[in-house]
Parts: C-alpha cells; sequence; structure tokens
C-alpha cells in the first residue's frame, strides 16, 4: 500500500525528483553518450551502495530515516530500492539504451512531467482514475506536450504520443514508473524516429 502523504510532504519530495532534471540537462548541454553513461553508473553505485548500507547498517537506517522519512513510502522503508534509486537506474538505462536526444527528452518526462502530476493530482485532484486523478493525467500530458515541443515541430506527433505516454502513465503497471516512464517513452520516440 502506498504511503498517502500530507501535500507539503509531496511537494518536498518531488522538489528532490525536479531536482534530477538537473543530469539531462547536463547531458543535453555538456556530455556525450558515453559520458553520460559513465556519469549515471557512478551515480546509480553510489545510491545502490547507500541502499545496502540503509538496510544493513542500524545507524545508518535511522540516520537515513531521521533525514528522509517523512517524505518516503511505506514501501520505501521496507525494500532495498527507494525510488531515488529507482530513478537513476533507469536514467542509466536510458542512456545506455537510447540515442542521446530520445533519453534526453525520456529522462525529463520523468523528473518534470511525473513530478509536477503527482502534486498537482495531489493538490487538486477530484476524479479519482486508477490510483490517480484526471487533473494530474492531465498535468503530466501537459508537461509532456511542452518537453516534446523543444525538441520536435510535429504538432500531431507531439499531442498524440503526449496523450499516449499519460495513459502509460496513468495505467497501473506491474514496474515502478520510475522505471517505466523513461523506458517506455524511450522507446516509442525511437520507433517514431
Amino acid at each position: 500500500m502506498v504511503q498517502d502523504l500530507s501535500i507539503k510532504d509531496e511537494i518536498l519530495r518531488k522538489s528532490i525528483h525536479l531536482l534530477t532534471g538537473l543530469f539531462p540537462i547536463i547531458y543535453a548541454s555538456f556530455l556525450t553518450k558515453d559520458q553520460a553513461i559513465i556519469v549515471s553508473g557512478i551515480i546509480l553505485i553510489v545510491f545502490i551502495t547507500g541502499e545496502i548500507l540503509r538496510t544493513n547498517v542500524i545507524k545508518i537506517k535511522q540516520i537515513y530515516e531521521g533525514f528522509f522519512g517523512k517524505i518516503l513510502r511505506n514501501h520505501e522503508l521496507q525494500s532495498r530500492f527507494n525510488g531515488a534509486t529507482l530513478l537513476f537506474l533507469a536514467f542509466f538505462l536510458t542512456c545506455f539504451v537510447f540515442d542521446k536526444d530520445v533519453a534526453i527528452v525520456s529522462m525529463l518526462l520523468l523528473s518534470f512531467s511525473d513530478s509536477l502530476a503527482a502534486v498537482f493530482g495531489k493538490k487538486f485532484g477530484k476524479i479519482k482514475l486508477f490510483n490517480k486523478s484526471l487533473e494530474g493525467t492531465l498535468t503530466f500530458f501537459i508537461i509532456t506536450a511542452m518537453i516534446f515541443s523543444i525538441f520536435f515541430e510535429n504538432y500531431y506527433m507531439i499531442i498524440g504520443v503526449a496523450a499516449l505516454c499519460a495513459v502509460l502513465e496513468l495505467i497501473p503497471l506491474p514496474i515502478n514508473d520510475n522505471l517505466s516512464i523513461p523506458l517506455l517513452s524511450g522507446t516509442i520516440l525511437t520507433l517514431l524516429k
């Protein structure tokens, strides 16, 4: 069961999530594909090491939960991997699998579309769809279309693919959306290229 965070804690959680948007921006501006794979791989190793220490060393677990406890979901306290680790696993896989432009767009969707959809859905969501809200899904669609419009000129493709990505984000898949959003959107964009 997903812990229902207060709007204040959800905003704090998603503010951190938004900061991960710096990685695809740095990738776009300064890094080659190979460099992005190495950098994201190093970050992933650091996060996995932290997760191993957190789950096996009681003192580190106490410090970690004291610092991040308010913004963690219940399942993150119980499992080996929290959302941030899965996010950097997704960034690494996205950099490794997809062309640079597709990887950047896919990571931006995860950092911005997903974060803002969660906050708007939490704050303004009235119409429930699965475990989410129509308002959050519309926010995801709008932010995704805005990101696509920076990179693509075909408005039919922008609207169509943004709608498809929003529907995929809405559907409850058995995989964490920190993994599914960039990998599914990257696959779609690659097929359309």
